[in-house]
């Protein structure tokens, strides 16, 4: 069985004020009837309940702090699922959930990598991540989020240094190709030269990996 229901993948860059939260919460709801996976929630595990509240309905968590880190994978009403598993990284960096939709399990991961100005913790957060997905070697796994990692400059960059490949890049492309993963993004646009992300300061134009 094929993934044929709505993904939608946003960093938030916090959303502790209520407002905000809100806000994205309705226009989530109004625009994107299917899973959604957030990066950079900012919450602490004595706001679940409000967050599940305010979402109406189930909401996984991977906790980072109050101004930094945290995931979280958010569910319709729409759909009929189980959640067979959990697991969550303790810095909140990854989440990932084991998912039965249509007597199908899809094995759902929603990440959030260090930048590139933290090699060490780069490094250790794929190794963990390889770590935890071994388990599901075989099974239909989508990770979705950013992997703060530019895999192709001439399409997925403009400007600044032409940086050579990094020890994380490498091990990035040896972890896709263990796990047998597409940038599903890439495939259905491969000639497009779009940007995830924008830099106000020279270089003008950067981009991250989102989802696979």
């Amino acid at each position: 069985m094929s993934f044929k229901y709505d993904l939608f993948s946003l960093n938030v860059r916090g959303i502790g004020d209520e407002f905000k939260r809100r806000s994205i919460f309705h226009w989530l709801h109004k625009c994107h009837q299917g899973i959604v996976f957030l990066q950079e929630t900012h919450i602490s595990i004595q706001t679940e309940k409000m967050w599940r509240s305010e979402w109406g309905s189930k909401v996984l968590f991977s906790h980072g702090t109050s101004n930094s880190r945290g995931v979280a994978i958010l569910f319709p009403n729409n759909i009929e699922y189980t959640i067979k598993k959990t697991i969550s990284d303790t810095e909140g960096r990854f989440l990932i959930g084991e998912v039965e939709i249509e007597e199908t399990v899809f094995i759902l991961c929603n990440v959030h990598a260090p930048t590139k100005d933290h090699t060490e913790e780069q490094s250790n957060f794929l190794t963990k991540l390889r770590e935890e997905c071994l388990q599901y070697l075989d099974s239909n796994i989508i990770i979705g989020g950013d992997f703060n990692a530019i895999l192709n400059p001439k399409l997925d960059k403009r400007g600044g240094r032409s940086d050579t490949r990094s020890d994380y890049v490498n091990n990035l492309i040896n972890f896709i190709e263990e796990f047998d993963l597409i940038d599903i993004w890439r495939v259905l646009n491969p000639d497009l030269f779009m940007f995830t992300w924008r830099s106000i300061n020279p270089p003008p134009y950067n981009a991250d990996l989102t989802i696979w």
